[in-house]
């Protein structure tokens, strides 16, 4: 049996007999597997999948784990999944696959239709594809996974939509799947679609931030976002660059995040801005708008100063914003026109 690498380290038959020999119980062969001990994989597989994937569910990595589990433990060198967007059903497909599967051009155009998806509502679970009763538009799928060797087809199901279709083709020995397995198949897969959806979602909201993030960071504006205890949540790369041309032994962004704000701005050389702050704090709306002289001598800077606010369902939702502007050069040449 082959391994994975650290970060995708696999749960096998010893890590099986480790658990039965804490337990008192003797160990076991893979010949002799017993319903508890197929149990206690799936909940191995799970605790390992949980302690990878839950502070850092890449969607990617998750999904190759799942492939290359069943890989092993089905002894299948060949397995793919198809995905689709588990909220937008039909929007986009995600194409994954081991072995051979990985350059074939049938499996990777393949796309789940409305007709596979009333199928596999009616008949869930795992799937001899020999066995599969396909019919109408949808009977074309048979045949493509039949002729790409497919021996096993499961649908990945989420509040009662085909979010995606995994296919395990023939096994080493190439013996047909017993039932048991069938049914191992099932309760991984089953409880394996919460993480690929609670990881679908991470990244979809990272790619947001990032694309956020991104803009922000596109505007002449320096922007800073301080949460309700006025520690700095955001800052975009301008804003780091005005704090910067008046503290230069600030290292990076990540090193401002959670500070006081009156560490980010003091007084000494953002004068009144806080007191400014103070005041907007006072309005219905928190807005201000002015100018603002920051430094002093030949370093002294005007910038236009915005203060606002997010808006949240509660207080403890809502941030204050503040844009700041470099209007220094255009400043002296009104006065020097002057």
């Amino acid at each position: 049996m082959s391994h994975l690498d650290e970060k995708t380290e696999r749960i096998d038959l010893k890590a099986v007999n480790q658990a039965r020999a804490a337990l008192g119980q003797s160990e076991t062969s893979p010949q002799g597997q017993a319903p508890q001990d197929r149990q206690l994989f799936t909940l191995e597989v799970l605790s390992k999948l949980a302690q990878q994937h839950s502070s850092q569910p890449d969607f990617k990595e998750l999904i190759n784990f799942l492939l290359q589990t069943l890989s092993e433990q089905f002894s299948a060198p060949d397995t793919f999944a198809i995905l689709q967007h588990p909220f937008f059903p039909g929007v986009e497909h995600n194409y994954f696959a081991t072995g051979s599967y990985q350059d074939n051009e049938f499996l990777k155009s393949m796309r789940i239709t409305i007709e596979h998806c009333n199928h596999f509502l009616r008949q869930k679970g795992p799937q001899r594809v020999k066995e599969l009763d396909l019919r109408g538009r949808s009977a074309s799928l048979g045949f493509m996974l039949a002729e790409s060797g497919v021996e096993l087809i499961t649908p990945l199901l989420h509040n009662n939509n085909v979010i995606g279709l995994l296919g395990l083709g023939s096994n080493s020995i190439e013996s047909e799947y017993e039932d048991y397995q069938l049914d191992r198949l099932d309760a991984l897969v089953f409880a394996m679609v919460p993480f690929i959806v609670n990881s679908f979602r991470f990244t979809e909201i990272s790619n947001l931030f990032k694309w956020g993030q991104d803009l922000i960071d596109n505007i002449r504006q320096g922007v800073f976002v301080f949460d309700k205890n006025d520690l700095l949540k955001k800052i975009n790369a301008p804003g780091f660059k005005i704090l910067r041309s008046f503290k230069p032994n600030v290292p990076s962004i990540d090193s401002l995040y959670r500070v006081n704000i009156n560490l980010v701005f003091p007084e000494s050389i953002y004068p009144g801005l806080i007191q400014r702050m103070n005041l907007a704090n006072k309005t219905d709306n928190y807005e201000y708008a002015g100018i603002l002289r920051a430094g002093s001598g030949e370093n002294q800077k005007l910038y236009n100063l915005y203060l606002g606010q997010t808006t949240g369902k509660s207080s403890e939702e809502i941030d204050r914003v503040i844009t700041l502007e470099d209007v220094t050069s255009q400043k002296k040449s009104e006065q020097n026109f002057m």
